[in-house]
């Protein structure tokens, strides 16, 4: 039995009924991307259209097909608007309410007319059934004034989307003009379908008969588009990430897929990064000029962040002399948080804690520096000096110790009063640093008492390093509120041996030869052997 063209055409818009049905349903389900709205009422209306069409063409008089062209325009009238919305959200053009509201409106209007052209004659002004043809359906005979609105919002809307996608096209990579390709195409197809109808329409039928094919090729489309977007992972990526960092908004935000290609960032990124301005969606991460070298380590190319581990990497930035400390967080996501799922791409999240930074800096320093001089404090010394006498031992080096006291500090006090003995003993701490070793330790021990570590030196090379000394402070002159002071100093040298236990054994024995320095009259240097 062979089948009619009606019969044919009545099984296609079926299946397009099925499929279209299906795809709302699959996008509903597995889809968990806020640009998937527009794209559920594009396709729902798209339903809508395909079922209205479907009864127009079982239709078996001119009330039934009236009543089908009725169903037909209260989805058709509502393709192109929404349509229009989904790819400016696509292309992160989101469309404002107002926007919205009006796109809808004109919607609503034209379908009003539509349905009131019984009475109003603005659509259609005469209509018959046509049956005898080999697709049955209305046979418009004379239009109404207003006939072409439906055609005509539909292709400005169309060309509107199709510009949208052309400015994208530019700026965006490889892999994300795939996806725009299917979006034109899904734009275009309409457009050339519906002119093949007003071409055969209007009295110029090759075929003896006219129906609009666009039904079908929508469905077409739609499918296509569908199942591209969802082969490239575009369709949940950008928005699914956004919705993450809507906590982070202060910080800076890039947002990359599985395969370190960017897809965006937010001002604070382009502040912190520039080069961003020029960087095409699907490119390199790291090709954005500025990037850290901290981040050369971050992934390592395809499926980088395929494990879901969370890496967080701290950086600094040196500009115009001002350096800025970075925390930068990398976290994987996926299109479903809460069940897991294949992870899309990752969020970087760089927040400034420059003052955080100082502060810990800051903190960590009043714990092992003296507030008065900067040099360390003694329990920091004691740390770095039982870890140098560890290595000195292990590397077979000579090490050795020196105590020194400010001779008579006490009158400095009495006399000038405690501000000029703080100031004695800044000028001592500054002399001290001048003429010491840089890797050697000094720190000030307690009150007016000072300790070195001298590592990789003999007694006698400590003695001559405490002569030094002994002669600069005896030398200076510290001025201090135009008064002019003068201050010695005994100092205590003992040599690290074999039999010492700790650091302590070998402070123990400067401090001895500290207090003979003090009882062979002060100002001169003695050591101690083991």
């Amino acid at each position: 039995m062979e089948l009619s063209v009606n019969t044919v055409v009545s099984i296609a818009l079926l299946a397009s009924v099925v499929i279209c049905a299906y795809l709302i349903a699959s996008t509903i389900t597995r889809c968990r991307s806020e640009k998937k709205n527009f794209f559920i009422i594009c396709l729902f209306a798209i339903l809508v259209y395909v079922i209205g069409n479907y009864f127009e063409v079982t239709s078996t008089n001119t009330g039934e097909a009236f009543a089908a062209i009725k169903v037909l325009y209260a989805g058709g009238c509502f393709i192109a608007p929404f349509f229009l919305m989904f790819v400016l959200d696509y292309c992160e053009q989101h469309p404002r309410p107002a926007v919205t509201a009006l796109l809808t409106s004109l919607a609503f209007v034209n379908l009003m007319f539509v349905w009131t052209t019984e009475d109003t004659d603005l659509i259609y002004r005469t209509f018959v059934y046509s049956g005898d043809t080999p697709i049955h359906g209305l046979n418009v005979l004379a239009r109404g004034p207003l006939y072409p609105m439906f055609m005509v919002i539909g292709i400005v809307c169309i060309i509107i989307a199709i510009v949208t996608i052309m400015t994208r096209f530019r700026n965006w990579g490889a892999k994300y003009r795939k996806a725009l390709i299917m979006l034109s195409l899904f734009s275009a197809t309409p457009i050339v379908s519906n002119l093949i109808y007003i071409f055969t329409a209007y009295n110029l039928e090759p075929m003896g008969y006219s129906f609009n094919f666009t039904a079908l090729v929508l469905v077409a489309s739609a499918t296509i588009f569908y199942y591209s977007v969802l082969r490239y992972d575009l369709f949940d990526f950008t928005s699914r990430a956004k919705s993450l960092t809507v906590d982070f908004a202060k910080d800076a935000v890039i947002v990359m897929d599985v395969d370190m290609r960017y897809s965006s960032a937010n001002d604070a990124a382009r502040s912190l990064f520039p080069s961003l301005e020029n960087i095409k969606k699907g490119s390199p991460v790291n090709a954005i000029a500025e990037w850290p070298l901290a981040f050369e380590g971050l992934g390592s190319g395809a499926g980088a962040f395929a494990d879901g581990d969370v890496e967080e990497i701290e950086f600094t930035v040196e500009n115009d002399g001002e350096s800025r400390r970075y925390r930068t967080n990398v976290r994987p996501f996926s299109a479903d948080e809460q069940r897991g799922g294949e992870v899309l791409g990752a969020i970087m999240m760089i927040r400034d804690i420059t003052k955080e930074h100082r502060l810990m800096r800051e903190l960590e320093e009043a714990a092992y520096t003296d507030e008065l001089t900067g040099l360390y404090n003694r329990r920091h010394f004691m740390e770095l000096a039982a870890m140098t006498l560890i290595r000195s031992r292990r590397m077979g080096t000579p090490c050795c110790a020196m105590i020194f006291d400010l001779d008579h500090f006490k009158n400095v006090n009495d006399t000038f009063g405690h501000l000029a003995g703080d100031a004695v003993l800044r000028s001592v701490a500054k002399r001290l640093k001048s003429t010491a070793r840089a890797y050697d330790l000094f720190a000030r021990y307690g009150g007016e008492e000072f300790v070195v570590l001298i590592d990789g030196a003999s007694l006698a090379d400590a003695e001559r390093l405490a002569e030094r000394i002994r002669k600069q402070i005896e030398a200076s002159v510290i001025r201090y509120d135009d008064i002019d002071i003068k201050i010695t100093c005994s100092i205590g040298v003992a040599q690290a041996s074999e039999a010492d236990f700790d650091i302590n054994d070998v402070l123990r024995r400067a401090d001895d030869a500290l207090y003979t320095a003090k009882k062979g009259g002060r100002n001169m240097v003695c050591s101690k052997d083991a």
